[in-house]
């Protein structure tokens, strides 16, 4: 169990080279960001999707969206942070292939991709074309926000929330037992994971949300040997 203290590449053990997917909802784009932005200073980032992602509009210096992730292999000194796709379309970058990845990962220190969506909201249940884990991943980052947790929840919150209830068993309340669920079920959070796998119980705002994330972990160690929690 470890705490974020400021830093997500050491909480998520972020090495060179890593390609590393993210699953999940509610702060999960905000969370890559982040990440990119601490590992920017050692090497180049790409951010990316396997799925659609909305298009940047608050570009910090030196980093730089391209419409065509190609176009970066003739434009990789001008940047330490690219944001890329495969074109546009309805307004949010298109998603990259396994082809497209291939293609331009020897460019890059660091490789992180949006492997699902949410439609905004902070619970989810995965449709059977996603998540879209593509392979060469090598560290998978299941992102789950904490503040829901043992509390009732609307319907209005969960994207796809029949599929949810059937899979999951939740009925009105986000038990610890279904957070289980979402965890260790064939169709939830890790279907298709490759690489070593990582839950983030974020948006921990308060000493109530940390401390509910401690017992949450200490419960979910119990029968997830294989997994790193981590906490922020």
């Amino acid at each position: 169990m470890k705490r974020d203290d400021g830093m997500l590449k050491q909480l998520f053990d972020v090495g060179k080279k890593d390609i590393i997917s993210f699953n999940g909802s509610g702060g999960k784009t905000t969370t890559i960001f982040k990440l990119a932005r601490e590992l920017k200073d050692n090497g180049k980032v790409l951010v990316t999707t396997s799925t659609k992602i909305g298009v940047p509009d608050n570009l910090e210096k030196g980093e730089k969206f391209f419409e065509d992730i190609r176009n970066i292999l003739n434009n990789r000194e001008e940047f330490s942070l690219a944001v890329a796709g495969n074109g546009i379309l309805n307004g949010k970058i298109n998603s990259i292939d396994e082809k497209m990845l291939n293609q331009i990962a020897e460019y890059f220190d660091y490789i992180l991709i949006e492997s699902d969506g949410s439609k905004r909201l902070p619970l989810k249940a995965w449709r059977d074309h996603e998540p879209v884990v593509l392979a060469g991943t090598n560290k998978t980052i299941g992102i789950i926000p904490i503040k829901y947790v043992d509390t009732e929840v609307d319907d209005s919150l969960i994207f796809n929330s029949e599929i949810f209830k059937m899979k999951f068993g939740f009925k009105s309340k986000l038990t610890f037992n279904v957070i289980n669920n979402i965890i260790q079920s064939k169709d939830g959070i890790f279907k298709g994971a490759i690489g070593e796998k990582y839950i983030f119980f974020n948006q921990c705002n308060s000493n109530e949300d940390r401390d509910k994330a401690r017992d949450l972990i200490s419960y979910l160690e119990k029968y997830n040997k294989d997994i790193n929690f981590r906490y922020g």
